[in-house]
């Protein structure tokens, strides 16, 4: 389990800055616009999740091999890292809910 997550750290790091562009987008447009777009701001999530696959394919696909050697393909280090960032992405929309709701209703 060590290796499998210093793994999904190297996969993940040069889509770092990718994936938290997005997140900041999408964020913002939920902040903007209320949590009732979840729908339009996870097509923006979905966006970004394209853009650093295509971004990691054209420049870091020389390193594919290093992750095939260690047992795992490169579907599945997508699948991981991928829905490792969603899950962090539904609970920083959560947090900002009831955080929300609970600011409302200190305010009184």
């Amino acid at each position: 389990m060590d290796r499998l997550i210093t793994l999904i750290r190297q996969f993940y790091k040069p889509l770092l800055l990718f994936n938290i562009a997005f997140t900041v987008i999408g964020l913002v447009f939920i902040v903007q616009n209320g949590p009732g777009v979840f729908s339009n701001s996870l097509l923006i999530k979905v966006f970004g999740y394209l853009a650093s696959a295509l971004y990691q394919f054209y420049m870091s696909n020389k390193s594919y091999y290093y992750f095939r050697n260690a047992g795992y393909s490169i579907r599945r280090m997508y699948a991981y890292t991928f829905s490792i960032d969603f899950a962090l992405y539904v609970a920083l929309i959560l947090i900002y809910v009831f955080l929300k709701h609970e600011i409302a209703y200190i305010k009184g």
